[in-house]
């Protein structure tokens, strides 16, 4: 029996490359170790187990549950984040 050898990091890359050139935006959880979020920004968190979509008050450096609150994580509490989705385009309906 041949082994087949497949450099799939190559194939991984180059779907990436034809999402983004058909126009979609490509998310993934980025590490708390890695950056944080820009500042004043609404993102989604995974932190003790949950996803929770948190507000990153960069004068507090911390991500706060709503805006108006102040329930809040500490980004050491917060393995990973992503950005939202764009808001959708308005429609008639």
């Amino acid at each position: 029996m041949t082994e087949l050898s497949i450099d799939i990091s190559d194939i991984v890359f180059k779907a990436i490359e034809q999402i983004k050139a058909d126009g979609y935006t490509v998310h993934r959880w980025i590490p708390c170790s890695e950056r944080l979020p820009e500042k004043d920004t609404s993102v989604l968190i995974y932190a003790a187990g949950h996803r929770v979509t948190a507000y990153y008050d960069a004068v507090i450096c911390a991500f706060r549950l709503t805006q108006s609150n102040d329930l809040f994580y500490l980004p050491s509490a917060v393995t990973r984040w992503m950005p939202l989705p764009e808001k959708p385009e308005t429609t008639s309906d």
